[in-house]
């Protein structure tokens, strides 16, 4: 009679007004404290610093044009959404910030979740606190918040929450969520023109017209006035492509002229690994409701195609997109598996239970925050990160700087900040001194590096004229105080 009487309180209303937001504040905090404690030791890199730059530029009414990768901000993904971002960032720490605002704009998500899967999959409160578990311990969705920072991170809650209010008719909050993803990247455009073409198919055909429509325009405009202007005529991303043509036209007609190449790249084992790894956590329910899961399989076909070099991360900010899509199809999945008892739909409690086991199972094995990584020892800081505290905060805010990964979110507010790439055994001094006047080396980011290149590297750079400034555990500071001799 108790479990009967706490089952009947969860199913009222008052649960659907208070745990959505309840959980979404657990989720927050959880993936705060975590890219937190990942910033204070110094473990981000050149993608927090490209942003940090751009805000602090923003801030101070400065073009953000050419960051720490050498392109301009807006000719990566034509984030135009980070504008607003950024003017407003100029009032609080920028980096900290910034993780923090994507901790939320990821858990927001639990929200939208909560309401398709009540109701409009008509799920009982077990089945959807099931669910939302599964997003809040989603491998992919922990990858991105400890991947520096992406725009990109906005897209599971403003698809899910643009798919919720087209389904209850609130078409003006669905137009802005719309705007939101399209502002934040680029290829998003085609998530964007697959939510109009399930739209379409669902009975809303205005509407979803509009939606495509409105995808393909900003696309093609992204493309065309964005990206190729701010990139001086030359796209971004045609090296991930070049297999299939030289020039962005000719990779789109390569793709369409070389099927069985095209074919055989979307069935190779990095492809299949990377379908593994999005479905398997949510126990493959997706595939149950095919039709929420293939708006969005154009835009993962583009992501599978392109030969994009990963990073320490790999990529999983190109999998906010399909995270959304899959846990709509899920919920509607577990519509389809239960029995309709009153207005709701009951699932078998073991199935419950193996979709908790297996989400555990994944977040263990594929998170960046498992517990195998003793993520609750991450904000501790040893010799080597007091060094490069040390070597920060003694750096004059007109420095003009190259440095480290490890360094460059701490030192990027300013007008010229570059990485120092030291991932092969051999870096010129004079390509690293090149435009700046202060050199931070970071030797745990230069892992094939010996000592005999570190005595080579610094004696070029004193006869380009720096001092080294100071060498404290593993961390070196060099500083241009006289001509080249």
């Amino acid at each position: 009679m108790w479990s009967l009487r706490f089952q009947a309180r969860l199913d009222s209303p008052w649960s659907d007004r208070v745990l959505p937001w309840l959980l979404a504040a657990i989720s927050f905090l959880i993936l705060a404290a975590l890219s937190l404690s990942q910033y204070r030791s110094f473990d981000n890199g050149a993608e927090l610093a490209r942003y940090v730059q751009a805000a602090w530029k923003l801030g101070e009414g400065i073009d953000p044009g050419v960051g720490v990768d050498g392109n301009h901000f807006l000719a990566q993904q034509a984030a135009v959404g980070f504008i607003p971002i950024g003017w407003l960032l100029q009032f609080f720490p920028i980096g900290p910030s910034l993780l923090i605002l994507q901790a939320a704009f990821l858990a927001l998500g639990v929200v939208p979740l909560w309401r398709i899967a009540r109701n409009q999959a008509d799920l009982r409160v077990g089945a959807t606190l099931t669910l939302t578990f599964a997003y809040m311990f989603y491998p992919a969705l922990h990858n991105v918040n400890l991947a520096d920072f992406h725009l990109e991170t906005v897209a599971p809650a403003a698809l899910l929450g643009a798919l919720h209010f087209a389904k209850i008719g609130r078409w003006w909050r669905f137009g802005f969520l719309v705007l939101v993803v399209l502002a934040a990247r680029a290829d998003l455009s085609l998530a964007v023109v697959g939510l109009g073409a399930l739209l379409a198919v669902d009975g809303n055909r205005r509407a979803g017209l509009l939606t495509a429509l409105s995808g393909v325009a900003w696309l093609v405009g992204a493309f065309v006035l964005i990206q190729l202007y701010a990139g001086d005529g030359i796209y971004p991303h045609i090296d991930a492509f070049e297999r299939w043509g030289d020039t962005p036209w000719g990779s789109v007609w390569g793709l369409v002229t070389r099927p069985l190449e095209v074919l055989e790249v979307l069935v190779s084992r990095q492809s299949f690994d990377r379908l593994v790894f999005l479905l398997a956590p949510l126990l493959f329910l997706p595939m149950v409701a095919p039709r929420y899961v293939l708006p969005v399989v154009p835009l993962e076909a583009l992501y599978l195609l392109g030969d994009i070099n990963d990073d320490r991360f790999g990529n999983p900010e190109q999998d906010m997109a399909p995270m959304a899509f899959l846990f709509v199809a899920a919920a509607f999945a577990l519509s389809r598996a239960g029995r309709i008892r009153g207005k709701r739909t009951l699932i078998d409690p073991r199935v419950l239970g193996a979709i908790v086991l297996t989400v555990l199972v994944f977040f263990i094995r594929d998170s960046i925050s498992s517990p195998y990584q003793r993520p609750w020892s991450w904000s501790r800081r040893d010799v080597s990160d007091l060094a490069l505290v040390s070597a920060v905060d003694e750096l004059p805010s007109d420095a003009l700087v190259r440095a480290s990964s490890s360094v460059l979110p701490q030192v990027a507010e300013r007008r010229r900040v570059f990485e120092l790439d030291t991932s092969d055994e051999f870096v010129r001094a004079g390509a690293a001194a090149e435009g700046v006047n202060v050199i931070v080396l970071d030797l745990a980011q230069a892992p094939e590096w010996e000592i005999a290149q570190v005595i080579t590297f610094s004696e070029e750079l004193d006869r380009l004229g720096f001092d080294q400034a100071s060498a404290a555990d593993n961390i070196f500071v060099y500083r241009r105080t006289r001509l080249p001799s």
